[in-house]
């Protein structure tokens, strides 16, 4: 069993809390009366993954994820619109990140109450807030649309080395090394990987993560 415990990590749209064991001892040390129960982390979002494992090994052996997950395949959507522009006509583009802020726009619903400040504020956070309400659009037909178009279009271009290098060189390294295809859908794939192993990092024994036990 496990208990939903707020161990002193918490993140906002600009700003990142990281765990500090030192604050979260007393709490931890709670733990230890119950034997049979774990607790489960709230909002590790954005933790390093040395602070991931810090947590796992004083007892917050659940560590619940959202929207770092879902940040990680935008930030590779737009990084992978960014290299469209580089190489495919204006005409023929996905125009991703235009119809993801037009549809934002159009019901803004989902985002209104979380972001503040001025119209150029907001317009920010719509794109690059780590809270990740644009991942509420995700699912509407017009932006599966444009990222299928958007895989489509670079699919069938060749993506220079040096260009993915530029933009995406964490998957640069792992193309260089045979170990991925150089795949939009794989690339936009691969983002979220790199968040997972984090966490794998965090709770699996001698895990290696960057070539780093």
């Amino acid at each position: 069993m496990a208990i939903v415990v707020q161990p002193g990590v918490e993140f906002g749209n600009n700003d990142i809390h990281h765990y500090d064991r030192l604050d979260a001892r007393k709490l931890c040390r709670a733990l230890q009366k119950y034997p049979d129960i774990v607790f489960e982390g709230h909002s590790t979002d954005y933790q390093s993954p040395i602070k991931l494992k810090e947590m796992v090994e004083d007892g917050i052996a659940i560590l619940k994820v959202g929207p770092a997950l879902t940040f990680a395949l935008r930030e590779a959507l737009f990084r992978l619109a960014m290299i469209e522009n580089e190489l495919i006509p204006a005409e023929k583009r996905s125009r991703f990140m235009e119809v993801l802020e037009e549809e934002m726009l159009k019901n803004p619903k989902y985002w209104e109450k979380y972001y503040t400040g001025t119209e150029e504020e907001k317009r920010i956070e719509r794109k690059y807030g780590l809270s990740d309400r644009s991942r509420y659009y995700f699912a509407l037909p017009v932006i599966e649309e444009a990222m299928n178009k958007l895989f489509g279009n670079l699919k069938d271009v060749h993506i220079p080395m040096g260009m993915l290098k530029q933009y995406m060189p964490l998957a640069y390294a792992k193309v260089r090394d045979g170990k991925l295809k150089m795949d939009p859908k794989e690339l936009a794939k691969n983002n979220v990987v790199i968040i997972v192993e984090d966490y794998n990092y965090a709770i699996k024994y001698n895990y290696i993560i960057n070539g780093v036990l």
